[in-house]
């Protein structure tokens, strides 16, 4: 039972991919380097906000919150 419940997870796994592969041929090259440039952004915010909840100096804090400032007005730029 539980190999059949694998495999449905698995086909609707490769139907997602179908799916962004589709969508993703109806951009136009400057749309998907942006989707990209926007991804790598929103991964580099999570990364700082994690790094910003973890640090107990004042003065990485602040390094994080000015580097975090400098990511979401990148983001911004991007929308």
């Amino acid at each position: 039972m539980a190999r059949g419940f694998e495999s449905k997870g698995s086909a609707e796994y490769a139907e997602d991919t179908r799916e962004e592969r589709r969508a993703r041929q109806r951009l136009s090259p400057d749309e998907v380097v942006r989707g990209k440039k926007r991804d790598d952004l929103e991964l580099s915010r999570s990364r700082i906000e994690h790094e910003l909840e973890a640090t107990t100096s004042d003065m990485r804090r602040n390094s994080l919150r000015a580097a975090l400032k400098h990511i979401e007005g990148e983001i911004a730029k991007l929308k």
